[in-house]
C-alpha cells in the first residue's frame, strides 16, 4: 500500500492497516519552495487560532478515542495478529475527528444540564427551560383554552409578528403579556418576551384592524404531564415551576462527555472552542496517547517496550522454549533467531521449498504470531519474543 488512496478508514476497518507513512511520503514529493510557503501559511493560521483560543477559552477539554472505534481496532488486531506501535494506533484514531470523544469541564465550576429527551446540553437553567418549552417535539406540556372572546372597543392599530406574520393585540390590551408569551410558545420562538415586543411591527391599516377585531382571542392554562391536575395561567409561572424541578427533565453534572459527531448538541460557543482546540494537536496528543494505552491494555492485549517505543499486540508474549510446534515452525524460529531483524518477505524466501509452499509458511507465521512466539510488525519486520 504505497498510494495515498490506500489510507484506511478505521470507521469501516476494511483492509485495516495502521502504518502511517503515506501522507509523509506525499509531503516528501512536494517541491521545497512549496513546502516553505505552506509552512509559513500554516504558522500564521496556528498563531491566529492560538490567539482566538486564549481569548475565548471558557472550559477544560480532554480528547480521547471513541469507544466504538477502539473496539473495532481491538477486534482487528486480534484478528490479524499484527503488532503495532502505540503511536501508529493513536495517529490513525486522531486522523479523523469522528473517531474522537471530548470531555468538557467548566473552568468556573458551572454545571451542565443535559436534556433527558434530546441529549442537548445547556450551560444555564434559563437555556434549559427555554429548550423544554419552545420545541415542536415537546409533549410534556399540555395547554387548554380557559377563555375565548373577540376584542371590543376602538383600536387605531394592531401589531404583527415579524416571524409568523400573525396579528397580536396592542400593548395596552388586557392580558397582552399572556398573549405574547403563548404566541412565543405556540410558534416555538426562543426569543425573550421583552425583546420580541420591541420587534413587533405596528399595523394601522383599518381593514386589517377590523379583520383582527373579528377574530377570537384565546387565553390558555398549562399543565405539566398527562396526569397533573395543577394548572398555571401563564408561561412565566410555568417556567418558574420547571426551573425549581429542573432535574426531573435534565441531567445535572459538573462535566459532560460527547462523541465529536454530536458536537451540535453543545452551545455554539463551546463547539467553536472545541474545533479550535482539536486543531491544536500539541495541546492534547500526549494525554490522548495515555488514553489509547489504557483502552488497549484491557483484556488479553499485551503492551511492551522496544527501543523506547510502546507496542501493542494480542495475547501475551511467550518464550520459544515453550514452543511445541512442527518442523516448519521450528525452521521459521531458527531463521529469525539467526538475524537481529528480518522482513517477512525475506523470511518466506528463506523457508520456502518444494515441500513447503508460501501458503503453509503464511499460516505458520500467523499461528506463531497469534500464540505470542513472534511479533509481526506493521512495517513487515518479524522478530522473536
Amino acid at each position: 500500500m504505497k498510494d495515498k488512496e490506500n489510507i484506511v478508514d478505521v470507521s469501516t476497518l476494511e483492509n485495516f492497516n495502521l502504518l502511517p507513512i503515506w501522507e509523509k511520503q506525499e509531503r516528501e514529493k512536494q517541491p521545497a519552495e512549496k513546502k516553505i510557503f505552506q509552512k509559513e501559511k500554516s504558522s500564521g493560521q496556528k498563531k491566529e487560532r492560538r490567539q482566538n483560543f486564549k481569548r475565548h477559552n471558557l472550559y477544560f477539554y480532554t480528547i480521547f478515542p471513541n469507544q466504538e472505534t477502539i473496539q473495532k481496532v481491538r477486534a482487528k488486531i486480534k484478528e490479524n495478529g499484527i503488532t503495532y506501535s502505540l503511536k501508529e494506533i493513536a495517529n490513525v484514531l486522531a486522523e479523523k475527528n469522528e473517531r474522537l470523544c471530548i470531555k468538557i469541564k467548566s473552568k468556573n465550576q458551572n454545571v451542565f444540564w443535559k436534556s433527558k429527551r434530546s441529549n442537548t446540553i445547556f450551560t444555564s437553567k434559563e437555556e434549559a427551560v427555554t429548550e423544554l418549552l419552545f420545541t415542536k417535539e415537546n409533549d410534556q406540556i399540555q395547554c387548554n383554552i380557559e377563555n375565548e372572546s373577540t376584542p371590543t372597543g376602538d383600536f387605531s392599530h394592531v401589531l404583527k409578528c415579524p416571524y409568523s406574520n400573525k396579528l397580536i393585540p396592542p400593548t395596552n390590551f388586557h392580558n397582552f403579556r399572556q398573549i405574547v408569551e403563548h404566541h412565543l410558545y405556540e410558534e416555538c420562538l426562543k426569543v425573550p418576551a421583552e425583546e420580541f415586543v420591541k420587534k413587533l411591527i405596528k399595523v394601522d391599516d383599518k381593514d386589517i384592524v377590523e379583520q383582527w377585531k373579528n377574530e377570537s382571542i384565546q387565553i390558555y392554562s398549562y399543565k405539566i404531564g398527562q396526569i397533573s391536575n395543577i394548572k398555571y395561567n401563564s408561561i412565566s409561572k410555568l417556567k418558574a415551576v420547571i426551573n425549581e424541578d429542573l432535574e426531573r427533565y435534565f441531567y445535572k453534572s459538573e462535566e459532560v462527555t460527547i462523541p465529536f459527531k454530536d458536537l451540535a448538541s453543545v452551545p455554539k460557543a463551546i463547539s467553536t472552542e472545541i474545533n479550535i482546540f482539536i486543531k491544536e494537536k500539541k495541546r492534547w496528543y500526549s494525554q490522548f496517547l495515555s488514553h489509547c494505552l489504557l483502552n488497549l491494555k484491557r483484556g488479553a492485549f499485551c503492551t511492551f517496550k522496544k527501543n523506547n517505543e510502546i507496542f501493542i499486540r494480542h495475547n501475551q508474549r511467550k518464550s520459544i522454549g515453550q514452543l511445541n510446534g512442527n518442523e516448519l515452525c521450528a525452521n521459521i524460529i531458527r531463521q529469525i533467531s539467526d538475524r537481529k531483524a528480518i522482513q517477512k518477505k525475506e523470511l518466506i524466501n528463506l523457508v520456502k521449498s518444494e515441500e513447503c509452499l508460501t501458503k503453509d509458511i503464511l499460516l505458520a507465521l500467523k499461528w506463531l504470531s497469534k500464540e505470542g512466539y513472534i511479533n509481526e510488525y506493521s512495517n513487515g519486520n518479524v522478530d522473536l519474543n
